[in-house]
This record gives structure tokens, C-alpha cells and sequence, in this order.
């Protein structure tokens, strides 16, 4: 009985609701983890007294250019470093890519998201949208997931300025369990951290033998992509590892997925 007084009354769920739900504006939303813990923290970054105060960074849509290995900016990331068809599927179901970093860069009040998944339970066309809502929440957490794990792996490095301090530095990987990322902006804020001008790259300490496993795995890939057309990455991840004999590493499979499917169709080209 008492927990009936947690539950939001679903016939008070209305449109605007729902397109509130499907639309969170920077005053809608709170930022993951504002609240300072206790102890020090990583060596580079203090945590610093910034309040919510914008930069004045790049708002342009990002201009693909250089290797995957350069410094790409933070509002740049996505388009090199997110599963390509993922990202594109959840560009085009927000309506906008502004609209997309928005989603991914701010989490949804608990309230919020309560109400959604008790509206998406219902048989109407409210509850369709609310479904379709939930199911695009769901993807934006997953490669936001994705990006800050490899971040803190080491697989990609980023470096940024912690106010008041005017120097660029690399950000240790472990610190990206602590702060979340904010596509918009190119910042990343939580547990007493700032961090502003986030730049990311791709390190390239291959081991001697992953060259040659990659031109391998890439190949098969290309191949197969003309067959089949594209497919889901994780799809693609595990027919590899059924195909080839030896063991196949997650690292390795990601450097060839995205050589064939950050250029045209097509063999890769022939490296001497």
C-alpha cells in the first residue's frame, strides 16, 4: 500500500509529457555526478570550484579530417569513435545531431524516466512513443558506455584543461569513471572535476603481430560487407571470432571494423 504513493498516475501522463520526455532541454536535465566525494583525487586534476558556467567552444557541425589518430575535439567524437550505425540510427531518431549530443551529454531525472517506462506500458499511442523514447535512451547510454570504456582502457586518450589552470594535459584513464563527458560543450564534469577543451585520439601501440591479423580480419570483412551489405557491429565481432582459427582480439577487430566502415565500399587497398 505504501508504495503506491512512489507511482505516477498514468492518466495524467499527457502529449506534452511525453514530448518533454522525448525533447530534455539544458534546464530540464542535471549533469551526472555534481556532487564533490571526499579524498583526492588523480594527480593531473584537482578538483576544481567551476560552477556551471559555459564555454564558448565550437558549436559548428564537425568536419571529418585527419587520421583516426589525431586529436579529434570531444563535440567531434562521435563520428569517429561511436559504432557508425548506431550513431547514425539515434542522429536520425532525435531529428537533429544537436539534438542527439544534447540527449547523450545530460542524464534524465529519475522522475522522468519513472514516468516514461510506466507510460510505455500502456496499449495506446502514448504508450508507442513513450516505448520508442525508452528504446533511444537506452542506445544513448550504450555508446556513451562504450566511448568512456575505452577511454578508461587506454584505447583512446584525451587531454583537456582544469580551470584555473592554464596548461593542456592528459587525462588518466581511471578518471573516466568519475566524470561524464559533454558532447555540446567539449567538457566533462563529476565527482569535483572539470574539465574543459577535451581533445581524443587514438593511441596506436599495436603490438608487432596485430598488423597482420588486422589486414586479415579487415579484408574478410570488406568481402563480407559486399555480400551482405552493413551490419551490426557486435554481429560482425562475432562472426569473426567463428571464423578465424586463432583468437581474435577485441582490439584488433575494432581497428579493422572501422578501417572498412569509416571509408567507401570496397577491398581495402593492397599495403605493401
Amino acid at each position: 500500500m505504501a508504495a503506491n504513493r512512489f507511482l505516477i498516475d498514468l492518466g495524467q501522463i499527457t502529449r506534452e509529457t511525453l514530448d518533454q520526455l522525448a525533447r530534455p532541454g539544458r534546464d530540464e536535465v542535471y549533469a551526472w555526478s555534481d556532487q564533490p566525494t571526499e579524498g583526492s583525487g588523480p594527480e593531473p586534476f584537482g578538483p576544481s570550484a567551476h560552477g556551471d558556467t559555459e564555454t564558448a567552444d565550437q558549436k559548428q557541425a564537425p568536419q571529418l579530417h585527419g587520421p583516426p589518430s589525431a586529436d579529434i575535439l570531444l563535440e567531434e567524437a562521435p563520428e569517429h569513435f561511436f559504432d557508425p550505425t548506431e550513431w547514425s540510427e539515434f542522429v536520425s531518431s532525435c531529428g537533429s545531431r544537436q539534438d542527439a549530443l544534447r540527449r547523450i551529454s545530460y542524464l534524465e531525472p529519475d522522475s522522468f524516466v519513472l514516468a516514461r517506462r510506466q507510460a510505455a506500458e500502456q496499449p495506446t499511442l502514448v504508450g508507442a512513443r513513450a516505448l520508442e523514447q525508452e528504446r533511444l535512451a537506452q542506445i544513448g547510454q550504450r555508446i556513451v558506455a562504450d566511448f568512456r570504456a575505452r577511454l578508461i582502457s587506454g584505447e583512446l586518450e584525451a587531454t583537456g584543461m582544469a580551470p584555473p589552470l592554464p596548461e593542456r594535459r592528459r587525462t588518466p584513464g581511471e578518471l573516466w569513471s568519475m566524470v561524464v563527458p559533454n558532447f555540446e560543450d567539449g567538457t566533462a564534469k563529476g565527482s569535483g572535476y572539470f574539465l574543459t577543451h577535451i581533445r581524443v585520439r587514438e593511441m596506436s601501440d599495436v603490438t608487432p603481430t596485430e598488423p597482420t591479423t588486422v589486414k586479415r580480419v579487415a579484408t574478410w570483412i570488406a568481402d563480407r560487407r559486399e555480400q551482405r551489405g552493413d551490419e551490426l557491429k557486435k554481429t560482425l565481432l562475432h562472426a569473426v571470432r567463428d571464423e578465424f582459427a586463432e583468437e581474435v582480439t577485441s582490439r584488433a577487430f575494432d581497428i579493422a571494423y572501422r578501417d572498412i566502415y569509416r571509408r567507401r565500399r570496397g577491398r581495402p587497398p593492397r599495403r605493401r
